[in-house]
């Protein structure tokens, strides 16, 4: 009973308009009528995890990402993969994915990605003849990958959520992440070698700028910032850091090389740039402690007993039930914020999918991988409205050459979610 009264009054809430967070919060007060918990008790779920191992690297990696950012650590990352690869036919769109995806395991947020990297590449892929419409497309789908590839903000909270490993929620983000960039490279290749290269002058005549600053000069640039993520990255998948030290390495790293190698930062920037990731970072802390107390609620409530077995009496299977999930979360990723319904849900749906015999880290990822995608879709997109102004599109207009790598991305979610016996090494 407690459970249906919880369930009606928190969609009520949001119904009449109320912001997430007060949704989440009063109605997680139920249990303390019938005397279910103390106020003590209910006053210690919102400290109980906010400020933990999953707390203290997201507030590090949104300031490493901001520093690194500002650092312009994204122009020695793609200054390195033209060097490489620009000459080669369809390629420079290539670079430029290649570019995001270094980039997201830097920043660990879609929107700086998207901002970074389309800012940047956008204007020379359409000054080298690339369409417009279908470079914004696949710069927009490969910036979302920062909320997918480690060390995602969106992922951490969710793992943190759930109380499970970061480090394997790490490795799941890692694989879908980059099966996706692998997917969108292909795409792009096989774009242009139907439709065409842009101009091969004006495309040979940038790479060769960069070809004339010499291997050595390039590389010693570009090596810092390429080091970052494997630093980072590889030392918590290595074991060599847990997720919170590596939060710290990547803060200080990113300071060092940005005030005393590249010098495009000084010290005092420096910790502007920091109060700055601070204040991005405060909201995000506060969805999350409503979503820790909406968890608690739902454990005191024993919920995910009850909605698991009405599922079973419905008949459903978990294959089913991962399917509406993941639906749902398409749909809501839409007209919500980056992240919030898988904040929002994730508190509601896990135990009961732990119930039914889901694999947690596929669907956690999947979850997160699903809502990715309402980043590029109005009304709320904030991955499209960051490249409107860049691209000088329509919605209309840069939707008719969306479509295909937002189809091949909502299937690989789907289908990394649906089927986990494909990556099971990963769990």
């Amino acid at each position: 009973m407690l459970v249906t009264v919880f369930v009606v009054l928190f969609f009520l809430m949001l119904a009449l308009g109320l912001p997430i967070f007060f949704s989440m919060v009063l109605s997680s007060a139920l249990p303390l009528f019938p005397g279910l918990v103390s106020f003590v008790q209910f006053a210690g779920w919102s400290v109980a995890k906010t400020m933990n191992a999953t707390g203290v690297p997201i507030v590090l990696f949104i300031i490493a990402g901001q520093v690194m950012s500002s650092g312009k650590l994204t122009e020695k990352i793609y200054d390195v993969f033209n060097y490489f690869l620009g000459a080669k036919t369809g390629f420079m769109p290539i670079v430029c994915i290649l570019t995001a995806m270094f980039y997201s395991s830097i920043s660990g947020s879609a929107t700086a990605v998207t901002a970074a990297v389309g800012g940047m590449c956008l204007p020379l892929l359409i000054e080298m003849g690339y369409d417009n419409a279908f470079c914004t497309s696949i710069l927009m789908c490969a910036g979302v990958l920062g909320f997918l590839i480690p060390p995602s903000t969106p992922l951490t909270v969710v793992i943190g959520l759930a109380d499970l490993d970061l480090t394997t929620g790490y490795y799941g983000g890692a694989v879908l992440g980059i099966a996706i960039g692998l997917m969108l490279i292909v795409y792009a290749y096989l774009y242009c070698l139907i439709n065409g290269n842009g101009n091969p002058e004006v495309i040979m005549s940038h790479h060769n700028k960069i070809r004339a600053m010499g291997f050595a000069k390039v590389f010693s640039d570009g090596i810092w910032a390429l080091l970052s993520p494997l630093i980072i990255l590889g030392g918590i998948f290595s074991g060599l850091f847990t997720v919170a030290q590596a939060a710290v390495v990547s803060v200080v790293y990113g300071a060092i090389v940005s005030v005393m190698i590249y010098k495009t930062l000084t010290w005092k920037q420096c910790i502007d740039t920091i109060k700055e990731g601070l204040e991005v970072a405060v909201p995000l802390l506060v969805v999350l402690f409503a979503a820790n107390i909406l968890s608690s609620c739902l454990e005191a409530l024993n919920a995910a007993t009850v909605i698991a077995g009405l599922i079973e009496k419905s008949g459903a299977g978990a294959m089913l039930v991962t399917f509406m999930i993941m639906a749902a979360l398409f749909v809501l990723g839409m007209f919500m914020d980056s992240g919030t319904a898988c904040y929002m849900l994730v508190p509601i749906v896990l135990p009961v999918a732990f119930k039914l015999g889901v694999e947690p880290y596929h669907l956690l990822v999947g979850m997160v991988g699903i809502q990715s995608i309402g980043l590029v879709t109005p009304p709320v997109g904030l991955a499209l409205f960051t490249m409107l102004p860049i691209s000088k599109l329509s919605v209309g207009e840069i939707s008719k050459k969306l479509w295909v790598p937002l189809i091949l991305f909502i299937l690989m979610c789907f289908a990394f979610t649906m089927f986990p016996g494909f990556t099971a090494w990963i769990s």
